[in-house]
């Protein structure tokens, strides 16, 4: 819910921008937590991710609400405007037709939603979709509503005599869905005798299913499509009706209780009464100062003002009678009456409540977007087409998937090399845990800087997205300058420092990802990203580690060397030195893993005669087997780059054509250079992978910098 606070600078708070209430986390809290063991935890969830819905840039969740709701809910509404007219006052004819055509449509109502509920809930309980598929059925609902009154010539009467009907049948749903919940509980507790949690609890029952209930039970919300925030008297008198038995209070009761007490309070703030002041500014927690910087209705329709003041209030003047004749003499208790004082003042901080809540329900349902068949097509596999809201988030309460949630980013992937052999005993825990903390400190403030956001992180690894917070055109570029700017930190640290790490392996690529969240409970919480993009970038990280390594049969392996010599021999000339020796230690690293798998017990470890010297940083492809100590680009990202930003040509030194862009931020060149095809593991095809390196102290060796 944070995402829609703004900062107010007149009262220097971030707020909903509301008319009775204050709309600050704190009071909504206290809204919609008052009958909540843990009022702290109150708070609406809602999803994390949002959309533009209109062409103003207003942000909110794009919906498919269930596809046949709004038949079932139009014959519904249909069948219990027949039933409260014509058969009002009977009592219920079980045979009268009228009234089984009318159970028969709520029967339907029911089932299309408690499938739809049941269809969701199974797939992204956790998500605080519950929520907004409320919000979105409901805002069907009052639509729905709204044309039936006019169709049938019916009153605002009408509509309150409808509420209880539609407020029951609703409740039916989540009584239906709840008892299912509950079962499938049990079964789990007959396998499981721990099983602590309940599939209910994963809805997060301290703050979603309070907003849902009140979703449902309060009245302006279920049967108001809009709330005016500019004239609360014009919704109270449509609340106010005979037909409404909810409230004692008289629409002229009513307007004279409030006309009264805004003219007494507009008077103590003008004048800065101290006592009214300080009471004020004790309960709305808002420096006197600013007070007078507030929509007076915020003040009147916050009910713990109203209970704090309710003995000072009996005793100011009426500012109007009910003929509208100003009598400065009467108090409000002596107009009203004694006897009927407290009631009228409970009927007054219940529709401040009513109100305070009904508009925080319509802000957040003004923020779903409904959407229509027209534009949804089912997809082959587990993705659905989404006709002109390709790479938008949809939410989806018809079929298939409820969350079209992949989204096109770029992803970083580093990767220490050497870790897991250091780790297993090569130096003290307490060692590498400190060069762990050297090496990840600045990692993850790097990441921040240029926009990138922390998604994984394990031991030596660490995956991070570049998507919203970063400019599209930027995304690839940033990530390329986290993966210098590292590899220059860890020359440092290696050389000053003397880190044990021989290198990183850094992999960026660009694909599409989807978010997977793990819930403890509703508060407790683990998430990141999943999808064959991610799995791509962390394969692109891999290289080898020369720390140690299984050395098999001494004796096989030179058979196999000479072997290979005599092959390298016969296309002498058609390889340089340098890609001669590298297919000879990748040949090696094979043949080591292969005799040691075939024979633990002949298998030694030994420590290599060749160890990479610190600060070096390569990419290399030989034989479709990717080592990288450096940084490594898929096709995609370099195309995605190349999109963006004017690369131009030269000749490379091993022949190939090298693209150079000059990066104002890093103030120097940053080269990109093909390094071959490899065969990533999990991947099905090849995967073209470019090298790349800041143009300054470039090696004279290929794909090399240092």
């Amino acid at each position: 819910m944070n995402k829609f606070l703004i900062y107010d600078k007149s009262l220097e708070v971030y707020r909903l921008p509301l008319s009775y209430s204050l709309g600050d986390l704190d009071r909504i809290r206290n809204i919609f937590g008052e009958h909540s063991l843990d009022a702290s935890i109150a708070l609406p969830q809602l999803p994390p991710h949002i959309e533009a819905i209109d062409d103003k840039d207003k942000f909110g969740y794009l919906v498919y609400p269930p596809f046949d709701i709004n038949t079932k809910t139009s014959n519904f509404l249909s069948k219990t405007v027949l039933h409260v007219r014509e058969l009002k006052g009977t009592g219920y004819d079980y045979q009268h037709p009228l009234f089984k055509g009318y159970l028969l449509a709520r029967e339907e109502a029911v089932r299309c939603l408690a499938e739809s509920l049941e269809f969701v809930v199974a797939q992204e309980r956790r998500l605080g979709i519950f929520n907004v598929y409320w919000l979105a059925v409901t805002k069907q609902i009052v639509n729905c509503l709204d044309e039936i009154l006019i169709k049938t010539s019916g009153s605002q009467k009408l509509r309150y005599m409808i509420h209880p009907h539609l407020k029951s049948m609703l409740n039916q749903v989540l009584d239906q869905v709840f008892d299912k919940l509950e079962y499938r509980d049990s079964l789990t507790r007959q396998n499981i005798p721990f099983y602590r949690g309940t599939l209910k609890s994963k809805l997060g029952e301290n703050f979603n299913f309070n907003f849902v209930n009140d979703i449902i039970n309060v009245q302006l919300s279920l049967l108001e499509s809009s709330i005016s925030p500019l004239d609360p008297l014009f919704q109270i008198r449509r609340i106010l009706v005979d037909e409404n038995s909810e409230y004692y209070i008289s629409y002229d009761d009513f307007v004279m209780v409030y006309e009264s007490i805004m003219s007494w309070l507009e008077g103590h703030i003008r004048e800065e009464t101290e006592w009214v002041m300080k009471i004020l500014s004790q309960v709305l927690g808002i420096p006197q100062a600013r007070l007078n910087k507030l929509n007076l209705n915020t003040i009147i329709f916050e009910p713990q003002i109203m209970f704090t003041l309710q003995e000072t209030l009996k005793q100011i003047p009426v500012k109007k009678t009910r003929r509208g004749l100003p009598i400065r003499k009467k108090t409000l208790i002596d107009e009203i009456g004694r006897e009927i004082w407290n009631q009228v003042l409970l009927d007054f901080i219940k529709l401040a409540r009513e109100l305070q809540k009904a508009e925080i329900i319509s802000y957040f349902r003004d923020r779903v977007t409904l959407l229509g068949k027209e534009q949804w097509k089912p997809g082959s596999g587990t993705e659905d087409r989404i006709e002109g809201l390709e790479n938008r988030i949809t939410y989806n309460f018809h079929s298939g998937t409820v969350i079209n949630d992949l989204r096109q980013v770029t992803l970083l992937f580093i990767d220490l090399r050497g870790f897991t052999q250091i780790a297993s005993g090569l130096i003290p825990v307490r060692k590498l845990k400190e060069s762990l903390y050297e090496f990840f400190d600045p990692t993850l403030d790097i990441i921040d800087h240029f926009l990138g956001q922390i998604r994984f992180f394990a031991g030596d690894a660490v995956l991070a997205t570049f998507s919203d917070k970063c400019s599209e055109q930027d995304r690839v570029l940033n990530a390329v300058r986290v993966g210098i700017y590292i590899q220059n930190m860890l020359r440092h640290l290696v050389t000053e420092k003397q880190l044990p790490f021989e290198g990183v392996g850094i992999g960026i690529h660009v694909g599409k990802v989807e978010n997977a969240y793990i819930f403890k409970n509703s508060q407790d919480k683990i998430d990141t990203v999943i999808g064959l993009a991610a799995n791509i970038t962390s394969r692109l990280s891999s290289g080898k580690s020369t720390t140690s390594e299984h050395r098999g049969d001494p004796a096989l392996i030179r058979e196999f060397q000479d072997i290979l010599q005599d092959v390298l021999e016969r296309i002498k000339g058609k390889v340089t030195p340098n890609l001669k020796t590298e297919i000879i230690q990748i040949f090696e690293d094979r043949l080591n893993r292969f005799s040691s798998e075939l024979s633990k017990s002949d298998a030694y470890v030994d420590l290599p005669k060749f160890k990479k010297s610190p600060g070096q940083f390569k990419v290399h492809v030989v034989g479709g087997v990717l080592d990288n100590n450096g940084i490594a680009l898929s096709d995609e990202a370099f195309s995605e780059f190349r999109n963006h930003h004017e690369l131009r040509s030269r000749p490379g030194r091993d022949g190939n054509i090298e693209f150079v862009f000059g990066d104002a931020v890093l103030e120097q060149e940053i080269v990109f250079t093909k390094v071959g095809d490899a065969l990533l593991k999990g991947i099905e095809v090849t995967v073209p992978v470019w090298g790349v390196f800041p143009a300054v102290g470039r090696k004279n060796t290929t794909h090399e910098t240092q």
